[in-house]
């Protein structure tokens, strides 16, 4: 799938190992996450989420990606495509830098991915 069909706005792209910092910042951000799904994030265990998969996927069903304005990372989501089924986007994690929230840019995010997953057959 070509992540950059996700969205109107910003740069989309697979995050990387390199991208780990920008990552642990921006979930720094978000305590009130932390605090309802704990325990709170580490470097390690943003690497175990990058690797991390459901039964019967593989990597190349796994889209660890990032949303960018330039270089900053505004947002990040765990998306696992045809997953539980066929045509069907799991959304793992969704987050958005604390700077930008409560502006609606999350719900643009949101409403740009799913414009983006239903032009490639999704449900």
């Amino acid at each position: 799938m070509d992540v950059s069909i996700l969205s109107n706005r910003f740069f989309v792209r697979k995050l990387e190992k390199k991208d780990v910092k920008q990552i642990y910042t921006l979930s720094c951000g978000n305590r009130i996450f932390y605090e309802y799904h704990p325990p709170f994030v580490t470097e390690e265990s943003i690497l175990e989420d990058m690797e991390a998969l459901p039964p019967g996927k593989n990597y190349e069903d796994k889209y660890y990606i990032g949303f960018f304005d330039g270089e900053e990372l505004t947002a990040m989501m765990d998306l696992i495509h045809n997953y539980p089924e066929e045509r069907v986007a799991f959304i793992g994690l969704f987050m958005v830098d604390q700077k930008y929230q409560g502006k609606g840019l999350g719900s643009q995010i949101i409403c740009d991915c799913l414009s983006g997953l239903e032009k490639c057959g999704y449900e």
